[in-house]
């Protein structure tokens, strides 16, 4: 058993040192990509949105939720490389043929796509907070909160859209998953105003929003990082996508049952 593990192991390793050896080369456009975007977004929210009247205790929470669709389409893209690696390349056949089970190489899926979101929004994130240091206050930041919630929310994107592009089909996927998945969480959720504007504005609205993942993601990273007086809590919003992430696994193990007939 002890040799069955240790050879599982050094296989996931291996793969995981393909990862890097794909991901780095890759890394620098995209990193290019993202700071464009984030120096618009920056652009938008810190200046240009506030001289035409949003109010200065916004730009903060506003910069996050766009880094949170930024996230969401980088998401998506991962997704993408599954559904066509299922309807074109096959390259999951050959991983079914290594000397692995099922467990590890999804595993390893999990952790590159969480290798790869993390490559890719946490220097655009710290490019974004770095231009509006003087547009937002950070003075009460947490950094281990914010580290924590980070951690936790790029482990939901990672295992929610491997489970995405395992278990639609193609057409289906391209066709419906924005318009049937991904707009209508990042609608009905808190990631571009604050969850007490809304529940001020709707108590029953509010409620609603708080079965939506997303809203503990961006009321997480804001309170960790801005006043936590006026977001939810943060161990609440840790504790909601611990449980929201055992559900993407279930979410996930149920997909790959549907796709590949595994019991």
């Amino acid at each position: 058993m002890q040799l069955t593990i240790s050879q599982n192991i050094r296989v996931f390793l291996a793969l995981l040192r393909r990862t890097f050896f794909v991901v780095i080369p890759h890394l620098k456009n995209a990193l290019l990509d993202g700071l464009f975007l984030t120096s618009i977004y920056v652009l938008l929210f810190g200046y240009l949105y506030p001289q035409m009247g949003m109010s200065p205790a916004l730009v903060g929470p506003v910069f996050i939720g766009s880094i949170l669709t930024l996230l969401c389409g980088l998401s998506y893209s991962l997704a993408v490389r599954i559904v066509l690696d299922l309807k074109y390349a096959r390259f999951i056949d050959y991983l079914f043929t290594i000397p692995t089970t099922p467990f590890w190489i999804f595993l390893w899926y999990i952790c590159s796509f969480f290798i790869e979101l993390v490559l890719a929004t946490a220097p655009l994130l710290t490019f974004g907070l770095f231009l509006l240091r003087t547009k937002i206050d950070l003075s009460m930041a947490h950094i281990p909160s914010f580290i924590a919630v980070y951690a936790i929310t790029m482990l939901f994107c990672s295992i929610t859209f491997l489970a995405f592009g395992i278990r639609y089909e193609y057409d289906w996927f391209f066709d419906n998953i924005w318009a049937r998945r991904l707009t209508p969480c990042l609608i009905a959720s808190c990631s571009m105003f604050p969850w007490y504007r809304v529940n001020a504005f709707s108590a029953i609205i509010g409620r609603l929003f708080l079965l939506n993942p997303v809203t503990y993601i961006a009321e997480g990273l804001r309170g960790s990082l801005f006043n936590p007086a006026l977001s939810l809590s943060t161990p609440l919003c840790l504790g909601m996508l611990f449980v929201f992430n055992g559900l993407a696994v279930l979410f996930l193990i149920n997909s790959i049952k549907k796709t590949f007939n595994m019991v």
